[in-house]
């Protein structure tokens, strides 16, 4: 079984719902048909990691949601989920391109990222793992790459430190001491 925790490491690949196949996405039941900014309700509001752990959409960590031509990756502004497992009470507000409704699906838009950095900090902190399936996923061939990637997000809270384990030398690790900032990279080199 693909262990989400370890110790203090959070793998971000097993929080990738809807991207890594392990993890199922969430469905959209309603919505609207045009672009603006709008609620989407989802039909339930948590999925589980390959070893059982919650993942629940948050406000401000990216979603991909829709198929084919309408496709896009968004943020939440606001994310309402007061009783997860029940049936449309898990209301998603953001700004789309595209309208989206009843069947679409809605994916981790950060391959996991945020939300292991999330479940990390609700433990009090600990180190987000990103490996070789997560660059995979992500299209990352190179460490610039990740720091491109990592750089792009803000810090979930001051004890949550990312690690590149790509496989490739030179890695780094990235953490901001302020939530709410960028991450920014270490000097110290891993590999």
């Amino acid at each position: 079984m693909a262990l989400t925790k370890f110790s203090a490491e959070f793998n971000a690949w097993n929080y990738a719902y809807g991207v890594n196949p392990l993890v199922s996405a969430f469905e959209v039941i309603s919505g609207s048909p045009s672009s603006g900014t709008y609620s989407i309700a989802l039909g339930l509001g948590v999925v589980y990691t390959p070893d059982g752990r919650p993942v629940s959409p948050v406000a401000g960590v990216p979603i991909t949601i829709g198929s084919g031509s309408n496709v896009e990756t968004v943020t939440p502004s606001a994310v309402s989920n007061p009783t997860p497992t029940l049936y449309g009470t898990c209301i998603i507000t953001a700004t789309f391109a595209y309208g989206h409704g009843q069947g679409d699906l809605v994916k981790s838009g950060d391959f996991g990222l945020q939300e292991a950095a999330t479940a990390a900090a609700s433990f009090g902190g600990g180190l987000v793992v990103c490996d070789r399936q997560f660059f995979a996923a992500a299209g990352l061939s190179t460490n610039a790459n990740f720091t491109t990637f990592v750089t792009g997000y803000n810090s979930v809270s001051a004890n949550v430190t990312i690690l590149n384990w790509g496989g490739i030398s030179g890695a780094l690790s990235y953490k901001n001491s302020t939530p709410g900032s960028a991450y920014a990279s270490s000097t110290v080199v891993l590999y």
